[in-house]
């Protein structure tokens, strides 16, 4: 089994990797296809994308933490693979039917239907991907190797082919091409590791798990994926244009945090398994002191620096996207900190019920938002509702976590981190507003110093253990 520390860095090269091809190809496609070309494509991907939902629904989660559970040992792994890939396959069918259904019936689908068509390529292919079978057994190498090669290829295809705004269905032919490519390798290199049975399908025994978190990712994803399609319904493509810039910069950020819980899960599932409680408790601890650390200045960094953000990296046009990236920014430190205490806590422990919950009500906020916000404020609301339902359903996770016993809020250290980010607000408010460079110099300027700042706060004031090893090694490096 590999080391935390050797996963977490493979998992920083995958988030890197989509980070970076990111920030090179967004910033150019931006430009060729322009605000409402960029909201048709982002309304048709987010439809796609609530459809997988109902694919997979929590099939991800359940295969990541029952492969971990089984310990690399090959009948028991093919025996969860097989049951789990059995209650996607019958989902993924029931959600492509009822994709057909809506495309031809709901006219304002109509304008998106070559788009929505070419995606049911996706669907099939999310669902085949099976990343969670290489979470669940540490193969963290393997998924770095693969994203960094399919990345590399990706962002020379779409330098090739995609030049002006009658492109763009190549562009989208291309970013549903990524899922083809992953879920046909992946499925080819599995049969290292499992063997899929019908004979060892236990259908029965996954549904219910699976269903129970998938009814959690469809209502988180009432304010997430449902939240795109519900702008472009009420409003219009520019909406939907400024809303998924805002929130693509937002996702790229959240990366770095969600690079590190991915990777924590499948180890907490095991000790879950095995009762070490105190193992646990420690885990999540570090854990939250790190995301915490990372987070906050991201959070402020982004806020204080959105007008630059937006124009370096989406261009003229896009101004109606920097109020919205203001408004989503906190949600970095909210999902940041629930993360510690849902994927770490909660669902390693299997308080199934408690995560639901959570997203009830997050959901819940996010209908009632939408309905009152979007309508009138559009990308602006949509980033209201985003933050607003974030903030209900942490509070409520939190809230149950600390009543349980499950998780401890080290009020202290939040305490003092708080304090110790100040000179991130003053560093970058002076370089946004005061020095009057250009947006690409005030940037880098304000990474560099912010991330010397890092260096020294989380060295000598934060005392963090990542930060401190970091030094090590570059100490063993020189001697």
């Amino acid at each position: 089994m590999a080391s935390l520390k050797k996963n977490f860095l493979y998992n920083i090269s995958i988030t890197l990797a989509n980070y970076i091809a990111a920030l090179i190809v967004f910033p150019y496609v931006s430009r060729c296809l322009g605000v409402e070309l960029m909201g048709k494509t982002s309304f048709a991907t987010n439809v796609i994308a609530y459809f997988s939902l109902f694919a997979l629904l929590g099939a991800a989660t359940v295969g990541t933490r029952e492969i971990a559970i089984c310990n690399g040992n090959f009948e028991k792994c093919s025996k969860v693979f097989s049951s789990v890939m059995a209650v996607i396959g019958v989902l993924t069918g029931i959600s492509l039917i009822l994709m057909s259904v809506s495309i031809f019936l709901i006219s304002q689908f109509q304008e998106y239907r070559i788009l929505l068509l070419i995606g049911s390529f996706s669907l099939v292919f999310t669902s085949l991907q099976i990343e969670w079978l290489y979470q669940g057994i540490e193969k963290f190498d393997y998924i770095a190797k693969r994203t960094i090669l399919i990345r590399i290829l990706y962002c020379i295809s779409i330098f090739l082919f995609v030049h002006d705004k009658e492109d763009y269905l190549i562009y989208y032919i291309l970013t549903v091409g990524i899922v083809v490519v992953n879920g046909f390798i992946n499925l080819v290199y599995s049969r290292t590791y499992v063997h899929f049975s019908f004979k060892n399908v236990e259908f029965k025994k996954y549904l219910k798990p699976v269903g129970m978190y998938g009814v959690n990712k469809i209502l988180i994803s009432m304010y997430t994926t449902f939240n795109v399609m519900f702008l472009g319904l009420a409003c219009n493509d520019i909406e939907v244009g400024f809303y998924s810039t805002a929130n693509k910069l937002f996702t790229i950020l959240l990366g770095v945090i969600s690079a590190f819980t991915s990777v924590i899960l499948p180890r907490m599932a095991s000790l879950a398994a095995n009762n070490n409680v105190e193992k646990i408790n420690d885990n999540i601890s570090k854990s939250f002191s790190l995301i915490f650390s990372v987070s906050l200045p991201i959070c402020i960094g982004g806020m204080l620096l959105s007008p630059q953000i937006i124009d370096v990296l989406a261009g003229p046009g896009y101004e109606g996207a920097i109020l919205p990236m203001q408004i989503i920014m906190p949600v970095v430190v909210l999902t940041g900190a629930a993360q510690v205490c849902i994927m770490q806590a909660l669902i390693p422990l299997k308080k199934d019920k408690a995560v639901l919950l959570a997203s009830v009500i997050g959901a819940v906020t996010a209908v009632l938002f939408n309905i009152m916000f979007v309508g009138q404020l559009g990308a602006i609301g949509s980033a209201l509702v985003l933050l607003c339902s974030e903030i209900c359903s942490d509070i409520f996770a939190f809230g149950y976590a600390i009543k349980k016993k499950v998780f401890t809020l080290p009020w202290r250290f939040i305490v003092k981190r708080i304090i110790s980010s100040i000179p991130y607000i003053a560093i970058c408010y002076t370089t946004g507003k005061c020095l009057n460079l250009n947006n690409i110099a005030t940037l880098f300027i304000a990474l560099l110093i912010c991330g010397f700042y890092f260096g020294v706060e989380g060295l000598f004031v934060l005392k963090l253990p990542i930060v401190r090893d970091f030094f090590a090694e570059i100490k063993k490096q020189i001697r």
